[in-house]
């Protein structure tokens, strides 16, 4: 029979870190490798209800919470930092403009730190056990930030694509020669211009999300 007391660390602890990191802690502890992996092996043939989302798990602000809000700002202004001088470079943005892009920040920052520290936990349960031909793209914490900005740049870019080509065949109907030129100019630079929003987006999603695994990784355990 295990020591109660390792099967309640692991039970309350589960949620927050992988059950190798928690192995390891409780070796640190003294525990006997045995006594572990006895009380590891019940959980594992145990039902949980770790997949059961409550209220009191939105009002809880325990320091998980507070780091991966905090964490948030932080990596979403240097995101959106980013992406406004990237614009900027652009003639999308103006320069003054830059103090609401960090108000947004620290705004949209904080509500995804929060979202994210209370929902990534059901969230993958929920696709480990129902949607699982979907956990290779979100496995990990990092693929869980960042994989849906690709797959949304994706479908902006070939969005661009096609309405690139449209402003082409539109000015190429309309003025002949003449007009397929300047539709062609225009087509292709809102192509280029897109894809560079695209490009610059990704590269500060992608910051965001590292910064995020380096920061509060933590606590968030990966799921095979």
């Amino acid at each position: 029979m295990p020591k109660k007391e390792i099967v309640d660390y692991l039970q309350k602890y589960l949620n927050q870190y992988s059950l190798e990191q928690l192995k390891n802690e409780l070796l640190k502890q003294g525990y006997e490798k045995n006594e572990i992996e006895e009380a590891a092996s019940l959980l594992k043939n145990k039902p949980t209800n770790t997949s059961q989302f409550t209220q009191s798990d939105l009002t809880t602000f325990d320091e998980k919470t507070k780091e991966t809000i905090i964490a948030s700002i932080i990596g979403l202004v240097i995101a959106q930092l980013l992406i406004f001088f990237g614009d900027f470079l652009i003639g999308k943005e103006a320069l003054f403009s830059g103090i609401w892009t960090l108000v947004y920040a620290v705004i949209a920052g904080a509500v995804a730190g929060f979202l994210i520290a209370k929902l990534y936990t059901p969230l993958m349960d929920f696709i480990s056990t129902n949607i699982s031909f979907l956990l290779p793209l979100t496995n990990t914490f990092f693929k869980f930030l960042f994989v849906p900005a690709v797959i949304a740049a994706l479908i902006l870019l070939i969005f661009s694509l096609f309405a690139g080509a449209a402003i082409f065949a539109l000015g190429a109907g309309l003025g002949g020669s003449v007009g397929g030129v300047l539709g062609g100019l225009l087509g292709g630079s809102f192509i280029l211009s897109t894809s560079w929003t695209i490009f610059i987006t990704l590269l500060a999603r992608f910051i965001y999300a590292k910064f995020m695994t380096y920061k509060v990784g933590k606590y968030y355990k990966d799921y095979k």
